[in-house]
Formats: structure tokens, sequence, C-alpha cells
């Protein structure tokens, strides 16, 4: 398996003033098979913002055939806006960059069927 591309949001808040932002710190992800987005550092997600990463699971994953990005996510206010808005659903969802490394690692070992 070749290293994944991790993309990492360093600002906390993230909404619309800041979507086009996010966006574009998305972009690489679309050619890309193997993606960990770092939100450990964000405490604030609007639902632009989501919109964004649902359209990139729509664009990689349904389009593509690329696998889901990997998640990290480690604030309780994050975190739970995704279980509310049923996101785990569509990303493995880890607390730590090695959580997430590792999660890949084993998905090399074992891929889905």
């Amino acid at each position: 398996m070749s290293q994944p591309l991790v993309i990492r949001f360093e600002e906390p808040e993230w909404d619309i003033a800041s979507a086009a932002e996010f966006e574009r710190l998305l972009a690489p992800a679309l050619n890309c098979p193997t993606v960990i987005i770092d939100l450990s550092a964000v405490t604030y997600i609007d639902s632009t913002c989501l919109s964004k990463l649902a359209k990139l699971y729509a664009d990689r994953v349904v389009n593509t055939g690329y696998p889901p990005s990997h998640l990290v996510i480690n604030t309780y206010a994050v975190t739970r806006l995704f279980s509310i808005a049923k996101f785990e659903r569509l990303w493995p969802i880890h607390k730590t960059i090695d959580e997430a490394l590792a999660a890949l690692g084993a998905e090399a070992t074992h891929p889905r069927t």
C-alpha cells in the first residue's frame, strides 16, 4: 500500500465563511486512492462544510470507486455532530492519526469483499 494522503485542518472553526478554503484543502483527495482527513484540531464545523465532505464522498466513492477516506476526529462536539448526521456510516472515524494508519494497514492486509 502506498502512503496515504493526509489532509490536516488546523483551524478550529470551519463555517460558511471558510467553506471555500475547506473545499480547496479537500481537493487533492479526489485524485488519491488512500486519504486520511485530520479534523482533530476542529472544534466547530457547520453544515456548509459538512456538505463539502458529503460531496467529496460522492465524488471519491460513488463516482470514482475509491474507498472512503478515513477521518480523525477527537473533539466531543464534532464527534457528536458526525454521529447525529450518521456520517460514521460513510467514513471510518478514528481518534488519532496512528489509529487511522493502523486501520489502513489492516484494510491492506484484509481487503473488503
